[in-house]
């Protein structure tokens, strides 16, 4: 008798479990995309191009084709990266000649390809703003946020359904 109860208990505490984690996966997910980066309070380089062109990534293998732009300064060899879904990448060569001076806010700590690049300037004017770079990184966090949170919510219902599913008798 007091099994088909812990049975329902345990069930629906599973349901709930399984339901805070959808719940943490969206938000996760979600609060990727309103990633803020002070400018203030980002690391800076100024430094002269010796080298801007789109490189294959090193970062990822498994994303043949990825090349972002790789931006080489004179003072450090690692590298600034930006990375635009298009490719596209003519407007800001073209803005950035060799042996110009310019001024590179990025991440902290390098990776794979170098340092992120947040925004680039030179002397006539922001070449690669900020706001391009959260808008990438919101679009991101919402392509992972959203489709996780349906995967997780359809395996939800499938066991609720299969569950509580009508048993087919057969009459004979």
């Amino acid at each position: 008798m007091m099994k088909p109860v812990l049975r329902k208990i345990g069930f629906w505490t599973g349901i709930f479990l399984q339901t805070l984690i959808i719940a943490g996966v969206f938000l996760v997910g979600w609060g990727m995309s309103f990633t803020a980066i002070d400018l203030n309070k980002a690391a800076k380089t100024t430094g002269t191009i010796v080298s801007a062109r789109p490189e294959q990534s090193r970062q990822s293998k498994a994303v043949s084709g990825l090349k972002p732009l790789i931006i080489r300064l004179d003072n450090d060899g690692t590298g600034f990266w930006v990375y635009r879904a298009s490719q596209n990448y003519s407007g800001i060569i073209a803005a950035l000649p060799l042996g110009s001076e310019v001024a590179i806010y990025h991440s902290d700590m390098p990776d794979a390809d170098g340092y992120t690049a947040y925004q680039v300037k030179n002397s006539q004017g922001i070449i690669y703003s900020i706001s391009e770079y959260e808008d990438k990184e919101k679009l991101a966090g919402r392509f992972v946020a959203l489709p996780g949170a349906f995967i997780l919510l359809g395996t939800v219902i499938f066991q609720i359904r299969k569950r509580y599913k009508p048993s087919r008798q057969q009459n004979v």
